[in-house]
């Protein structure tokens, strides 16, 4: 979100209101929202745990289809629609824990009885996609993460069976908190459905 999809919406933002300053943080998720409850920032944007702390109030605000990525070269290409059972010897790369991506693919692995898959640990998305592209193993990740690998045939996006993840980001700040001018304007510009 922070890194793929914010800066769009900060420039555009920044751009009618010159003089605001902003400063972003790019965590995972629950380092985000900690950070939101220890009020070191007055807001975040993040997906959001099954149970979200009561002192904080969670907007809906993006939804982000989910894509399972593997690289170009990989065999699994060759196939349309890829059954499920022929995931079982991929190895998995993943995000650390602390990520909602991290909780929704190990979900979505347990249900598939391919959790044990789980190789690699990865700190970031960019290095996560640089070890796909390398022929490590395969990933789900959101598809905005990965666009521009995919349209430049550095990544593939393989059509398995059953697969139909998406992730939604919330944004969330304080409860009974009057947020700072400058937060309640980009809110406002953020639900502007104009």
């Amino acid at each position: 979100m922070g890194t793929y999809y914010l800066p769009k919406i900060l420039g555009k933002f920044k751009g009618l209101n010159p003089f605001i300053e902003i400063k972003t943080f790019i965590a995972n998720s629950k380092a985000t929202i900690e950070n939101v409850l220890n009020g070191n920032v007055d807001l975040a944007i993040a997906g959001i745990p099954q149970k979200l702390n009561n002192n904080l109030v969670a907007k809906f605000f993006h939804s982000e289809r989910m894509v399972f990525i593997i690289s170009p070269e990989h065999e699994l290409t060759a196939y349309k629609s890829v059954p499920v059972e022929s995931l079982l010897n991929v190895p998995f790369l993943t995000r650390e824990m602390g990520t909602i991506t991290r909780t929704i693919v190990e979900k979505w692995l347990k249900e598939h009885k391919l959790h044990r898959n789980i190789s690699i640990e990865l700190g970031n998305v960019e290095a996560v996609k640089r070890m796909v592209e390398e022929g490590f193993g395969a990933t789900i990740i959101p598809e905005i993460a990965v666009k521009r690998e995919v349209e430049a045939g550095l990544l593939k996006v393989l059509d398995v069976e059953n697969f139909n993840l998406k992730i939604d980001y919330y944004l969330i700040y304080p409860k009974n908190t009057v947020l700072p001018k400058a937060c309640r304007a980009f809110i406002d510009f953020i639900y502007d459905k104009s």
